[in-house]
């Protein structure tokens, strides 16, 4: 999500109280070094797959020591289907219609 977008459903934009409460929880992270939207963008593909391309590849994680939680790619890993585009436009019309329905 880019800086413009945050900004335009942000406190004050009037246009629904979901939108207004997003704003003020991103305004809060999303222009610190280092943080980025991935939970958001998972939750989307959960919801809307062909906003997105993937290919399978054989990746590992490593799970102890100093380079826990690093991927690597490998012949004995476990197949996993791997995001590799996003339709932006298609994404951020997603949201804002999730984002707009009645609050409960």
């Amino acid at each position: 999500m880019n800086r413009d977008f945050i900004l335009g459903f942000g406190p004050g934009s009037g246009v629904n109280p979901i939108y207004d409460l997003a704003g003020q929880l991103y305004a809060m992270v999303a222009f610190q070094a280092g943080y980025s939207f991935w939970d958001t963008v998972a939750t989307a593909w959960l919801q809307e797959p062909g906003l997105f391309s993937s290919t399978e590849r054989s990746l590992v994680a490593i799970m102890r020591g100093a380079e826990q939680g690093t991927i690597l790619e490998g012949d004995c890993a476990t197949l996993v289907d791997v995001a590799e585009t996003v339709d932006v436009q298609g994404f951020y019309a997603y949201l804002m219609d999730a984002w707009s329905g009645p609050v409960v």
